[in-house]
């Protein structure tokens, strides 16, 4: 029954009755060219490991939200792209359901109170908001499965904190660092409420440990590309704490649309007025419902619920927090680079719903404690008929305050009042919400009389459920495949019908931040890129040839054949006008193929660090250093003789060159630290130059050969398989101690 409830609850999140997919920007930026990688790949009978098509190449299996070592993903990947995204929704939010149900089975024994539990964390407004990036819903799938071993009084047994830990190292492998670092935190936040002692502290080590090993073939990668990204050095104070606490985030659990209003179908995005924007309202989203909210204060009156209250309080805290941007946070590595506090209140709203599930249980006794209910349910209503009067009625005092809280100019102040007072007053679905409030209460304060008292428990749970199936995923547009696949569009038809050997696209607009991976996933070498940890010298040389004027030099050497401009003129033979799209495409003739052999003097020292270095040397974590030079453009290009391309994909390349004299040969591929390469049968340390690879070679025939191995993901799981079989030793070894007392007095 509980995992047919969570599957209900599931398909009815994603929407799947209706006709085509679920749409958001970033499923066209990221989430859809990551499942066409994956695709790829695992048709071919291989792991997405390495793609030279996107930017100078990059490393797909370190970009933990392609998921390139989490089990399920070889097999879902299997469907095309846009059915692996919706059976991997649907499969992880089903496991989520499960595994929240289970908990609430476990602290009552109640089957009503499972079930709205785990409705409850699949249709919740936290995680139905973020169904656009899949690598969160199957991180979120596992969240559950984390906490479960961990309810156990007086503490997890050694078996249950393995357990959990190798369930928080398989979601480690689902690549959301935001999600795995929170969970941590719910974690040992459960584990000190429920036994708040030192030996606790140790309880906390071990299941780091576990789930560090089992997720170190994810976690290594990661951060030897976390190490060479653009997030290296943190995030600025205005990126970081982006979507933190609001004043007004106390409406978020009980209405589904006081920020943004349903339309015909879907979210009306021209209407929203949070002081985040679109994606302020997508992370800070944590719906629930006025009857959900009412049990789970209910449930807080039951001393089993206090620990799960313990973690929405301190969830709730790190985004209240971030709106204070606190100095210290900027400064920890790792999480001075993961962005949005309001994160949190995801897994805040999934203890909430463990807290409903015992009010449900609590209801079932047959007594009603409709107080704790009343203030729930009566309290948000009041704030929200406060700020809605406040907005309708004395617009001034609403625009000072959002002036003041937000930072904003007068005018976007008395803008955003009236945008506000439009959305509050909106008669749906409020009508919906302010009424199954009120039905609730009623039902709690014991209005359906003395016979009626058996039926509250049942009724106040399918009302419960019933708010969030009908508000919680009209938060999602459903578009035609058309609208995520780009591939049908004019300007994706005329860069591939030109066949560029290296296409750019020049200082893009909006609307194309969703092309560049998908021209990748087809087959196209785009020189931008869009992902989480973009490689930080890549993106450099990206810059740099957007410089004004176009450094057409520059694209040459880079093997960048054909650009698109936007609105300015193109330095080169126009190949086609898009009036539509405000864009031109033109090709750049004289490009030096790469890889190309560079005369010494064209290679200068590289960007010195004291009088007597003779380059930069850029040390990463695990030991990766590069030696980082910079290049005379003009003088590479002048004196440049291209290389013989004998063989070249994803995990090998052989070039072989005739120089006239010592120099350098630049291959046009990302450097990264798991590339081997050998000179004539020698092998050598590659330098860094344009964000490519830079290996010396001597005057006359030489070969080179790459290969492709990764080996931090190698040493992750070789490191992580002897640390997870000494911690299942003292597992086994502490239970057969705990069963040696019971057989002792027969053996003696």
């Amino acid at each position: 029954m509980l995992v047919v409830a969570s599957l209900a609850a599931a398909v009815i999140a994603v929407r799947l009755p209706l006709d085509g997919f679920l749409w958001y920007f970033d499923v066209t930026k990221v989430s859809f060219p990551n499942a066409s990688f994956f695709h790829e790949a695992v048709a071919s009978g291989s792991l997405p490991l390495w793609v030279d098509e996107l930017g100078l190449g990059f490393p797909l299996y370190a970009e933990g939200q392609v998921g390139a070592f989490y089990p399920p993903n070889a097999i879902l990947h299997l469907l095309p792209p846009h059915w692996a995204m919706e059976a991997s929704r649907v499969l992880h939010l089903t496991l989520a359901g499960v595994g929240a149900g289970l908990i609430a089975l476990r602290l009552t024994g109640v089957e009503r109170a499972m079930i709205v539990t785990a409705a409850a964390t699949v249709l919740g407004g936290g995680i139905v908001a973020k169904l656009e990036w899949t690598n969160v819903v199957v991180a979120y799938g596992w969240l559950p499965w984390v906490l479960l071993p961990l309810v156990r009084r007086p503490a997890p047994t050694r078996i249950g904190l393995l357990a959990a830990g190798v369930a928080w190292g398989i979601q480690a492998l689902a690549g959301h660092p935001n999600t795995w670092v929170m969970t941590g935190i719910a974690a040992g936040v459960l584990l000190l409420a429920i036994a708040p002692r030192p030996v606790t502290l140790g309880r906390l080590v071990v299941l780091g440990l576990t789930a560090v090993a089992v997720g170190a073939v994810q976690l290594l990668p990661t951060l030897q590309l976390w190490s060479l990204s653009a997030r290296t050095e943190g995030l600025p104070d205005w990126d970081l704490f982006s979507n933190s606490a609001t004043i007004f985030d106390v409406l978020i659990p009980g209405f589904a649309n006081a920020f943004m209003p349903l339309g015909p179908r879907e979210w009306d995005f021209a209407t929203q007025w949070y002081p985040g924007g679109l994606w302020g309202v997508h992370e800070s989203s944590a719906f629930l419902g006025l009857p959900l909210l009412g049990l789970a204060a209910i449930g807080l009156t039951q001393r089993r619920a206090r620990p799960f209250a313990a973690v929405a309080v301190a969830l709730v805290a790190i985004a209240v927090l971030g709106a204070f941007r606190p100095t210290p946070w900027l400064e920890m590595p790792i999480l001075n680079g993961l962005r949005h506090p309001t994160r949190a209140y995801l897994f805040a709203a999934v203890a909430l719903s463990v807290m409903a599930g015992i009010g449900v249980a609590r209801l079932g006794r047959g007594d009603l404690p409709w107080r704790p209910a009343a203030i729930a349910i009566g309290g948000s209503m009041a704030i929200y008929a406060l700020v809605a009067n406040l907005a309708a009625w004395w617009p001034s005092g609403f625009a000072a305050l959002t002036g003041w809280a937000f930072g904003l100019t007068p005018e976007a102040a008395a803008a955003t009042t009236l945008t506000a007072a439009r959305t509050l007053l909106r008669p749906l679905p409020l009508a919906i919400e302010l009424g199954i409030g009120l039905a609730t209460l009623a039902l709690l304060a014991g209005l359906a009389g003395p016979r009626g008292r058996r039926h509250v428990a049942p009724v106040v749970a399918s009302l419960a459920v019933i708010v969030l199936a009908v508000c919680s995923p009209t938060v999602n547009p459903v578009r035609p495949e058309s609208a995520i696949s780009q591939a049908g569009t004019p300007f994706m038809r005329a860069v591939e019908s030109a066949a560029p050997g290296r296409f750019a696209a020049l200082i893009d607009p909006s609307w194309y931040q969703g092309i560049p991976n998908q021209l990748a996933a087809r087959g196209t070498r785009e020189l931008g890129m869009f992902s989480s940890l973009n490689l930080r010298a890549t993106d450099e040389v990206v810059t740099a040839l957007r410089s004004e004027p176009v450094d057409t030099e520059l694209a040459r050497l880079l093997g960048v054949d054909l650009l698109a401009t936007f609105g300015t003129a193109c330095p080169g033979e126009e190949v086609a006008s898009l009036a539509a799209d405000g864009a031109t495409i033109c090709r750049i003739a004289d490009v030096i193929t790469p890889p190309v052999w560079l005369p010494a003097e064209a290679v200068g020292p590289g960007y010195l660090a004291d009088a007597s270095s003779a380059a930069l040397r850029v040390r990463g974590w695990f030991g990766v250093e590069v030696v980082d030079h910079d290049v005379d453009v003009a003088r590479a290009v002048a004196g440049g003789i291209p290389a013989v391309v004998e063989a070249r994909d994803d995990d090998r390349g052989t070039f072989t060159v005739e120089a006239p004299a010592a120099g350098w040969v630049w291959i046009d591929r990302a450097w990264w630290p798991d590339w081997q390469t050998t000179v004539n049968g020698n092998r050598l340390t590659v330098d860094r130059a344009l964000g490519g690879q830079l290996v010396p070679v001597v005057a006359g025939p030489n070969r080179i050969e790459q290969r492709f191995v990764p080996r931090a993901a190698w040493e992750g799981l070789l490191i992580g398989s002897v640390g997870l079989a000494f911690l299942v030793a003292w597992a086994v070894r502490g239970r057969r101690q705990r069963a040696e007392p019971a057989g002792h007095p027969a053996a003696s």
